[in-house]
């Protein structure tokens, strides 16, 4: 095996391990309990997973008043990945989504901050600020 070969094996080994950090299969449910905050050109949202799998929801938005709620949550296995399912929850990202009686954000974690997706494809999250 040439030197440059040998070289080119070594790094593609560690990219392959420096990424496995980035992992998300190995997260459970007390990983995610915690707040999400989000700052977009609507407002700010902010999500509290609680441990007794109730949610708090607050919307400050840039004009208007705050919006509060609560209700339940649920962390499963859903399709391609893990999911944090909110019950009667509506996310004020622009573009505006519709509410649902029960929204799925998808779960990545990544070089240890924790995101709940509204969206990948358009890069829409919720970052976890704090555990609890």
């Amino acid at each position: 095996m040439s030197n440059t070969s040998r070289l080119a094996s070594i790094w593609l080994m560690l990219v392959s391990i420096s990424l496995l950090p980035g992992c998300s299969g190995n997260l459970n449910r007390t990983d995610v309990i915690g707040t999400y905050e989000a700052r977009h050109a609507a407002g700010s949202e902010r999500i509290e997973l609680r441990s007794d799998n109730t949610y708090g929801y607050r919307f400050k938005p840039v004009v208007g008043s705050e919006l509060n709620s609560t209700d339940k949550w649920e962390f499963t296995d859903y399709g391609d990945g893990k999911k944090v399912a909110l019950y009667n929850f509506y996310s004020h990202f622009p573009p505006r989504f519709p509410g649902a009686e029960i929204m799925l954000l998808g779960v990545h974690k990544e070089w240890g901050q924790i995101r709940l997706y509204v969206s990948y494809d358009l890069n829409l999250y919720y970052s976890k600020i704090s555990s609890r």
